[in-house]
């Protein structure tokens, strides 16, 4: 005589049948999407160091400020390095600028196949890569709030132009620019160009 309490035990689990075809269906689902999640995640690793290099600009920017003392930011292929002047040697004299061997304040590392092409004055994007990781270009940020791009003319805009090397040419996200006001040293990322 077959009890109800054994009859639920039987009817209450899968088969093997069942449960592969719920496998195969979320494998097939998985291969599907993992394309879609790569291509979001190369979008994303430029959106990440654009926007970490524009914060990183505004933290610059008030740290010159409020230390009364020019933050140089190093821009290499790479990575940008931050370095901060020095007082001068005695009381009223100007601040000694940093160079390339003084001491680091941060690094900031580009994320793989992401890299900065070019600092710019005007707004044109660069043909091809500019920068290396040995050869960088110096923004300064002063004491006033402004910036400038050492060896240009003073108060020009500073244009840092990102690329994803893994997107194609025309991806809307392929590109990417930090923009710094010459005067006010206001920071503007622009993600779609």
């Amino acid at each position: 005589m077959v009890t109800l309490q054994s009859k639920r035990s039987r009817d209450g689990g899968f088969t093997l049948a069942e449960l592969m075809i719920t496998v195969v269906i979320v494998g097939i689902l998985a291969a599907v999407a993992s394309p879609m999640m790569t291509r979001d995640k190369q979008q994303d690793d430029v959106r990440a160091f654009s926007a970490s290099i524009a914060r990183d600009f505004q933290r610059a920017r008030s740290q010159a400020v409020s230390e009364r003392l020019p933050v140089h930011a190093y821009v290499f292929s790479d990575r940008v390095e931050y370095r901060i002047a020095r007082d001068g040697a005695a009381l009223g004299d100007p601040p000694i600028l940093p160079t390339l061997a003084s001491p680091v304040l941060r690094v900031l590392q580009a994320k793989n196949r992401v890299s900065v092409l070019n600092v710019t004055t005007v707004a044109t994007p660069p043909a091809d890569q500019v920068l290396t990781t040995a050869v960088p270009v110096e923004v300064q940020f002063n004491t006033l709030g402004g910036v400038q791009v050492v060896g240009e003319p003073q108060w020009s805009p500073a244009f840092v132009w990102i690329r994803n090397n893994d997107l194609p040419a025309g991806h809307p996200y392929r590109l990417a620019r930090v923009d710094v006001a010459a005067l006010t040293g206001f920071v503007r990322l622009r993600e779609q160009l």
